[in-house]
């Protein structure tokens, strides 16, 4: 079993859509995740933003990402395909961290 490579284009992302926010903010929710990018800042932590839509990549989790972070994402916005996708990578060596995140009990334990 390979591992991922450690000399990827950007070794941390974080799954970031907006319109999860939009959608939040009609519904006159704060969409929390927002401030993850602020967080990052803070923490010094230079992480890249992508689509949860990229997950349906199995090339580009491969190729790109060592370490992930999912957020508050309903199960209903992850595709089988991703959690296949993200099952696999994980398996190769891709580090996953989630919080909040619904419908990949299987990857969290």
């Amino acid at each position: 079993m390979s591992r991922i490579q450690t000399t990827c284009e950007f070794l941390t992302a974080y799954v970031y859509d907006s319109d999860l926010r939009i959608e939040a903010n009609q519904k006159g929710k704060n969409y929390w995740y927002e401030y993850i990018k602020e967080i990052f800042d803070q923490l010094g932590l230079r992480a890249k933003e992508i689509s949860r839509h990229r997950l349906e990549e199995k090339s580009f989790l491969q190729a790109h990402i060592a370490v992930l972070i999912l957020g508050n994402l309903k199960a209903e916005h992850i595709t089988e395909s991703m959690t296949t996708n993200l099952d696999h990578w994980v398996k190769k060596g891709g580090i996953l961290i989630g919080f909040a995140t619904e419908g990949l009990d299987s990857l969290f334990g």
